[in-house]
Formats: C-alpha cells, sequence, structure tokens
C-alpha cells in the first residue's frame, strides 16, 4: 500500500531569514517529532514523514514543481500573525496542483471559538484545522489517514470529528467539527525536534533557535494570546531537554537563542537555564544573544538572570513591558494586577547595572488617547527607557477578539485586525495617535534629538512631550517660520504606512527624501531651538545653543564631518551627560544638577565608523536600526 507523504512547510514572507520565517519551522518540528515516535513508531507504517526545511514566499513555485504529482500527499502548515496570508496562497496553489491533497492547518492563528471555526475553515483553502497545542490531535489525524481505505478522493472522505479540537471540511465540503481542543497536561513526553534531528539539513549558522523552557501563561492581559495559553496552568518541560536544546543550538553556532517563554525568570530553574546558556557561549562561542519575554514581577532571581546574561553580553537591552502606566486602560486590559511599581523595581536595577532598556508601549489599547500616550511615552523618557511602539492587533483567541468585549470597548479593526478605534478614540483620532508616535520614533528612538530634549526639560522645565506637540501642529500652521520642520513632518512622518511599518509605528526615508535636512543639519537644529523659543519662551543662551546644534549635528550622519573626528563646544555636554547617568528620573532630578551652561568647554567625540554613503533609513518597527553615529554622548 502506498504511504501518504506528510509535507511540512514552515512558509515566510519574502524578506525574512531562515530560521526566522516567522518562527514556523519550531512548531511543525515539534509536531513532526512528536508523530514519528507516537504508538512507538507506528504511523511510519503508513506515513512518509517530509523534512522540515523553511521555505520564503517567492520558493513556492519551485518548491510544488519539485513535488511528486502522483502519491497521496498531506501538506502542514503552522499558522500566525507573520505567515498566515502566505498559507493562504500556498494553500489555494496547491490545491490547483493537486487537487487530491489534503491541507491541514495549526497554529495560534486558527480561532477556538466554534462560530469562529466554522468561518474561518469555510472562507478558507484549508481542509482541516487543528485548534490549540496540535501533538496529539495530529498524531491522532494521522492515524486515520494511515487506517483508512484508500480509493477515489479518500483523503476528502476520512471522518475526524472524534478527535478533540480538530474541524473539517467532508466531501460536500461542509465544515464538521467534534469537542473542543484539550490542552496536553503532561508535555515530557513529547521530544525536541533538535535532537530528533528535524532541522539537522539546513540550521547550521541559522539565525535563531527558538527554545521551549515551558507553555502557558497565567495572566489574562486581554490583547494577548501567547498561543492561546493565555490565563492557563504554566507546564514545564523537562529541564534536561531544555538544556539539551541550548546546547544543540550552540554547537550549530546559531546566533541568537529566543526562550518561548511567556515570563522567563517565573521559576527558580531559569536561572540555571541563564548560567547554562553562558557556559554554552564559553564552550563554543553562541550563542551571541539570548532573547526573552521576561516575568512581569521583579523577583530577586529575575533580576539575577538579568546580571547574568547582561555580564556574559547576551542580551544589550533589559526588556519592561509596560505596554501604558494609565490605569483605567490597565482595568480594561485585565493587566491592573501587573502593578507599575514592579516595573519601576526593575528599571532601578537595570539603571543601577549600566543596562540600557527598552519597554514595549502599546497603540491602540481600548481607553488610549492622544494624551495617554504622551503621558507613557514621558514616563518612559524620564526614565532613559526606549519604546518598542507597536499597534495592537486583536489576535483571533485574544480575549479581545470576544465579541461581547469587541462591543463593550466599540473596537474596530482594520483588513489586518490591527485596531483603528475604540469607545476612546475616532479613526481619525487613531492617527493623531499614530503620528505622535511616528514623531516620537523620529526625536527619541533615532537620537536624533534626544540631548537636546534632555537639556531643555532638565534646565528649562519644557517636557519632551510638550515639545513634540507643538512641532507635530507647525504642519497645519499657516506660517513659514520652520520650513524644514513642516517639510519633514508632511513629507516623512505623515507618510502612510504599509502592514509591516503601520504595525509598529516604524519610520523609513529614502537618502532623496531627507538630504535637505542631513547634507547641512544645523539649520534643522536652529529650527529646533526656535520651537522652544516662539512656543515656550526659552532662549538657551548662544553658548548653550551653540553646544546643542554642534553636538546634536554630530550625532546623524552628515556631509559635514568626516570621521573619526572631534567637535570642540563651548560646554562639556558628554560631562554634563554623565552626571544624568546617575539620576533614575530626569524630571525628578530638575533642579538638583548643575546646568549645561555653567560647565566649562568640552570636546564630542565622534568614533570612527563604516562610511556612510547615504541617510537612507528603513525601521519597520521592532528592532532599533542603526542611524545616529557612535559618539561620547551616550548615556543609559
Amino acid at each position: 500500500m502506498e504511504k501518504v507523504h506528510l509535507i511540512p512547510v514552515p512558509l515566510g514572507a519574502d524578506g525574512t531569514s531562515t530560521l526566522s520565517v516567522g518562527n514556523a519551522p519550531y512548531p511543525l518540528g515539534c509536531l513532526m517529532a512528536y508523530a514519528r515516535v507516537h504508538n512507538d513508531g507506528a504511523l511510519k507504517a503508513h506515513i512518509e514523514f517530509g523534512r522540515v526545511t523553511p521555505l520564503l514566499e517567492s520558493g513556492i513555485p519551485a518548491f510544488l514543481e519539485g513535488l511528486d504529482k502522483h502519491s497521496p500527499k498531506v501538506f502542514l502548515l503552522s499558522h500566525y500573525i507573520w505567515n498566515f496570508k502566505q498559507n493562504e496562497k500556498f494553500a489555494r496553489e496547491v490545491k490547483q496542483r493537486f487537487p487530491g491533497c489534503l491541507v491541514i492547518i495549526g497554529g495560534p492563528h486558527v480561532p477556538r471559538r466554534p462560530a469562529e471555526t466554522g468561518m474561518f475553515l469555510a472562507a478558507s483553502p484549508f481542509d482541516v484545522a487543528i485548534k490549540g497545542e496540535g501533538e496529539l490531535a495530529l498524531a491522532a489525524v494521522l492515524e486515520v489517514i494511515g487506517e483508512s481505505d484508500r480509493h477515489g478522493d479518500w483523503l476528502h472522505d476520512i471522518d475526524l470529528q472524534h478527535i478533540p479540537g480538530v474541524a473539517f471540511k467532508d466531501s460536500d465540503n461542509q465544515v464538521i467539527q467534534g469537542q473542543g481542543a484539550v490542552q496536553p497536561r503532561n508535555i515530557e513526553e513529547f521530544p525536541s525536534p533538535y535532537v530528533t534531528g528535524e532541522f539537522d539539513h539546513w540550521i547550521e549558522g541559522a539565525d535563531l533557535a527558538p527554545v521551549e523552557s515551558n507553555r502557558g501563561c497565567p495572566y489574562g492581559c486581554t490583547f494577548c494570546d501567547w498561543g492561546g495559553a493565555t490565563m492557563s496552568k504554566v507546564r514545564k518541560i523537562p529541564l534536561e531537554r531544555v538544556l539539551a536544546d541550548i546546547e544543540y543550538a550552540a554547537s550549530k553556532k546559531i546566533s541568537t537563542i529566543g526562550v518561548c517563554d511567556a515570563n522567563f525568570g517565573m521559576f527558580e530553574r531559569d536561572v540555571e537555564i541563564a548560567r547554562f546558556c553562558v557556559e554554552m557561549k564559553e564552550k563554543y562561542g553562541y550563542p551571541k544573544v539570548f532573547g526573552y519575554s521576561n516575568a512581569k514581577v521583579a523577583k530577586p532571581r529575575l533580576l539575577e538572570i538579568m546580571d547574568i546574561l547582561w555580564e556574559a553580553g547576551l542580551t544589550e537591552q533589559a526588556q519592561v513591558a509596560m505596554q501604558t502606566v494609565d490605569e483605567n486602560i490597565l482595568d480594561n486590559i485585565e493587566r491592573s494586577n501587573i502593578r507599575t511599581e514592579e516595573y519601576e523595581k526593575m528599571i532601578s536595577f537595570y539603571h543601577s547595572k549600566n543596562m540600557s532598556i527598552q519597554s514595549d508601549i502599546m497603540i491602540g489599547l481600548p481607553g488610549q488617547t492622544l494624551e495617554t500616550i504622551k503621558r507613557d511615552l514621558q514616563f518612559v523618557f524620564d526614565r532613559k527607557v526606549l519604546a518598542i511602539t507597536f499597534l495592537c492587533q486583536v489576535m483571533p483567541n485574544s480575549p479581545m477578539a470576544d465579541p461581547e468585549y469587541m462591543e463593550k470597548y466599540k473596537i474596530k479593526v482594520d483588513e489586518n485586525n490591527l485596531v483603528s478605534s475604540t469607545y476612546s478614540f475616532s479613526e481619525e483620532e487613531f492617527w493623531d495617535i499614530y503620528y505622535y508616535v511616528a514623531c516620537y520614533r523620529f526625536f527619541v528612538r533615532t537620537g536624533i534629538a534626544r540631548h537636546i530634549f534632555y537639556v531643555m526639560q532638565l534646565d528649562y522645565g519644557v517636557k519632551s512631550s510638550e515639545f513634540m506637540d507643538k512641532w507635530m501642529r507647525l504642519a497645519s500652521d499657516d506660517q513659514e517660520e520652520f520650513p524644514l520642520s513642516k517639510r519633514f513632518i508632511n513629507e516623512i512622518i505623515y507618510k502612510k504606512p504599509g502592514f509591516l511599518r503601520k504595525q509598529f509605528a516604524g519610520l523609513e526615508w529614502s537618502n532623496d527624501e531627507v538630504k535637505f535636512i542631513f547634507d547641512d543639519p544645523a539649520p534643522f537644529y536652529k529650527e529646533i531651538l526656535g520651537v522652544y523659543s516662539k512656543y515656550f519662551g526659552v532662549d538657551p543662551e548662544p553658548s548653550v545653543a551653540e553646544t546643542l546644534i554642534k553636538s546634536q549635528t554630530a550625532t546623524v550622519p552628515n556631509k559635514t564631518i568626516k570621521t573619526p573626528a572631534v567637535v570642540e563646544v563651548p560646554h562639556d555636554l558628554p560631562a554634563y551627560l554623565r552626571k544624568l547617568h546617575d539620576c533614575y528620573n530626569i524630571e525628578k532630578s530638575r533642579g538638583e544638577l548643575a546646568p549645561l551652561s555653567s560647565y566649562g568647554p568640552g570636546k564630542v567625540e565622534i568614533y570612527n565608523e563604516s562610511p556612510r554613503w547615504t541617510y537612507q533609513y528603513n525601521d519597520p518597527g521592532f528592532e532599533i536600526p542603526t542611524f545616529s553615529m557612535k559618539t561620547n554622548l551616550d548615556i543609559r
């Protein structure tokens, strides 16, 4: 009897890298690893297991062309926010080429609520949908396939309704659903796809290796699904498997190990995991980076873990996943059980260790307004924390996707399920929030005016949020006093984003679009100081203005400075910023530090870098791309 070919297809969008194809190889590898050993390997009698190989969207035609046209096939896809469009495209093409095949879809983007599951499957090119964790359900589906009579279009005649968590289309294309998904209690029997060799044929030198230490999350934040495991008991992966996975990744020279836990640092053993990762770096030279989503409570072991990773050079940014500090919004998203004081403790500890810090700030939460986002961004600025900003996307299995919740908070979404309005902001007001966040990214995230903001807030009492609010209004100002600012706002800040850039409020510009500023940045910085003068009545002494203009000009790529270089300034801004380094909260430090005008002459050092031939900048959002030059002005 001819075997059925089980073909896992980890798809990603063009432009992504090997294992970073949306992380799709890892879950498919877990499914294949367990299916091979299920019931002592009984499935191998009927199933020919394919290999888990990352595939970009552009590679779909060649991939399909290389498949045998006659053997029965089951395609396996992992569905999430990073590849759901590619999965649908693939499934439609594969159904045209192989009409008798079966396409099974699983992953967090498959809706779990029965009504939504039915609509999802009916409108899609998929044949079978597995809800929740898929190891046991997939093995059960493959058992039915292996035991079925093989004649005609038999793959579409199988009955799967007895399998928990499975929905499928019958031979009449009607959606049939069985029991709800069952979360496996014991995950210790699930083998690792790394150790079983699912990725051996391509993973050497890959960018990223996801590693599970546990599954589940005890919190119920409404915007989150974390694989559909919110408000669930956390189940541990055996420590031996975790450590073996880390050593495997290190031995394969994989740059980044990304821990898939929702709250790394929740358990005492996480300290041991962090220490083991350091040992592997010492032994193999890898990994270079340890990625994680840390626990939300600043317990001593979490801070110990951060110290371990920081000292070993395995993390460059400490994390504080706040989303917002507004109490009303926190209540709306059921996150009020995570107190802001915990984040304050983390920030204070990270600063004491000289760590640079990032924090998530989410756009589109119910209760949010332009004023709340200003306060959130001011909160992180005051604490010298850089914000990672991203839009709230309604995940199919998040509490926020519940129709009653969406109705209660009047949530509307766009074609990509990104929130576009709620009871607290209209669609027009959403764009006011969005563009203000883009303004923050421009001035603070890139460092283009961060040092001016520090001095103007500390020495003259003007907060960064107050300045950005006034600066944004220049776009509609009839006066032509600030032409460079007006042009940049209208042509760059207000540029309509594509999906990825919208998702993270990212920025991009070409060399030609911004050379009117960066060919000679000094006039732009004079405009910035002019805004302070006109709207806030603040006119720094000429020597202070000269220091700020020269110093900020030195931090951005421009044709007026050849690196390495030393720029002499009337006041020692690097020394001023070193004093600021020890301030936990710059707003609370106002009046305690000597003003910049009291400092004697100083020097801004611009370190040697690769030649910059362009000002082009492409910030899709999540990472911080390099735009500012390396200087002695950096503080944490």
